[in-house]
């Protein structure tokens, strides 16, 4: 059975869409037979995902405050807290696809990279930080960075629109590119049924799990 671990924004799932798109993602893929565990900055910020989905948080002991949504010093701590979180989980679990969202994608190629074994991952965007109209200020830039990097090295880039490949600074290539709209979304000029939805994650997982590891061509990890 092919395994996902997916990696939550340091802030977590805020916003019902948000929290809506990462449930139907998973059910698509527990539908499609894979395995999902799913690292989180905290237990009260997972969506409904279902008995079968393993959730794992950084100690309760060691997290700090409410992360708040632009860049920070709080969020990059959080996210080393993960990165630690799924480092721990790799040592007794094999996966085939990271999943990072937003800054879980630089979670996701942080983990990778901290490997032995080449992870194939999707990064995908919905608050991205690397774009012209972005934030500015000392955390914005490193947060920049590593979003630029994770975007360099993702095996697949999952975006709601057109309009988001438009804000990047440096968009990734047309051929890792997965535009897929929210299902049934109100808010969007297109839409995606649930099936549609569905089989257009699977194919990017599908696409992304081909790749046997992010790094493009010529390019280091």
């Amino acid at each position: 059975m092919p395994k996902a671990l997916i990696f939550a924004p340091a802030r977590g799932f805020r916003g019902a869409s948000f929290r809506l798109r990462v449930e139907e993602t998973v059910q698509a893929l527990l539908g499609a037979g894979w395995g999902v565990d799913i690292v989180v900055p905290r237990e009260d910020s997972v969506p409904q995902l279902g008995g079968s989905v393993g959730v794992f948080a950084p100690p309760r002991i060691l997290r700090p405050s409410r992360v708040p949504d632009a860049p920070s010093l709080r969020g990059i701590y959080m996210a080393r807290l993960m990165f630690l979180r799924a480092l721990s989980l790799l040592s007794s679990s094999q996966y085939d696809v990271f999943h990072g969202y937003d800054d879980g994608a630089c979670i996701a190629r942080a983990t990778d990279r901290a490997t032995v074994r080449r992870y194939p991952f999707i990064a995908e965007f919905r608050n991205p930080v690397s774009t012209h109209d972005g934030p500015a200020g000392m955390f914005a830039d490193i947060a920049r960075r590593r979003e630029k990097s994770a975007i360099r090295h993702a095996a697949a880039v999952i975006v709601p629109d057109k309009a988001m490949v438009a804000r990047f600074e440096q968009p990734p290539s047309r051929s890792r590119i997965s535009e897929i709209p929210e299902p049934q979304g109100d808010t969007n000029t297109e839409f995606f049924t649930i099936k549609e939805f569905e089989s257009a994650i699977l194919q990017t997982y599908e696409f992304a799990a081909m790749q046997g590891g992010g790094d493009q061509p010529g390019e280091g990890k």
